[in-house]
């Protein structure tokens, strides 16, 4: 009798658990026209991340209008980083809004819209340590440890252009960082915006972004390479946004000082 009881509370528990999850959060909806799944990876501010549990940021802003301007329910759809391209082929997303910049080897493997901000990779470093690379050259020749988020444009400059240094790969860019105060790492590298962001939260740890950029990249979003018509429907919003100014103010929200 107690063991029937214990299940019938746990499959009540479980029923009320599935019943009262966020609508606006999905593990992988089923394709349908009238919703637009979203992919993201939200552990990086400003673009993407969780605040008391909701979706927000830049990304999630223009997700939730873009959908609207569709016709269509965003649903966000939580991947790791590194499973949002093979779900964008997959069929399993229509879209990833999650900070992603263009690169040729991505391009090769799923459509992007137009560029919606410029960015580029910088670095994040111990304050004491400012004055030893103080130039973008003194990165390129590190003997040090370099943080990255793996799968990242950071990642691929590191590996490309830092030959003798040793790469620690982190699940996000805010744990490089707490790697990196914890002297762990001599410096991060990511996306502009998010080290910005990152250097603002950590400042009272002792770190500093490099005045200086190692990159130049744009950020768009990824489109399911079997839907043109997505395509095509995505850059026309956006251009309309372009045209009335919308888009500047979304940038500016969360990235006051990028460039468009």
């Amino acid at each position: 009798m107690r063991y029937i009881s214990f299940s019938a509370l746990l499959l009540s528990a479980l029923l009320c658990l599935q019943g009262c999850a966020s609508l606006e959060t999905a593990g992988t909806p089923a394709p349908d026209p009238s919703v637009l799944r979203v992919g993201i990876t939200p552990n990086m501010p400003p673009f993407i991340f969780k605040d008391a549990g909701t979706i927000a940021g830049l990304e999630a802003d223009m997700a939730r209008a873009l959908g609207e301007a569709l016709g269509r329910k965003t649903v966000f759809v939580e991947l790791p980083w590194e499973s949002l391209i093979p779900a964008l082929q997959e069929d399993r997303i229509d879209m990833v809004m999650s900070g992603m910049s263009i690169t040729p080897e991505r391009e090769a493997q799923v459509y992007f819209a137009d560029p919606y901000v410029q960015a580029g990779q910088t670095v994040l470093m111990r304050v004491a340590d400012i004055r030893d690379y103080a130039y973008p050259e003194l990165i390129v020749l590190t003997k040090g440890k370099i943080g990255i988020e793996a799968g990242t444009t950071g990642e691929l400059f590191a590996q490309s252009r830092c030959p003798k240094a040793t790469l620690v790969p982190f699940p996000s860019a805010e744990a490089a960082v707490k790697a990196l105060v914890r002297r762990r790492v001599d410096m991060v590298i990511h996306d502009a915006p998010v080290i910005w962001n990152l250097a603002a939260d950590y400042e009272d740890r002792g770190v500093a972004a490099a005045a200086y950029s190692l990159t130049e990249e744009y950020l768009a979003w990824a489109v399911n390479p079997g839907d043109p018509k997505l395509l095509a429907d995505a850059n026309r919003v956006r251009a309309q946004w372009k045209a009335d100014g919308r888009l500047s103010e979304f940038v500016r929200r969360w990235l006051p000082w990028a460039k468009q």
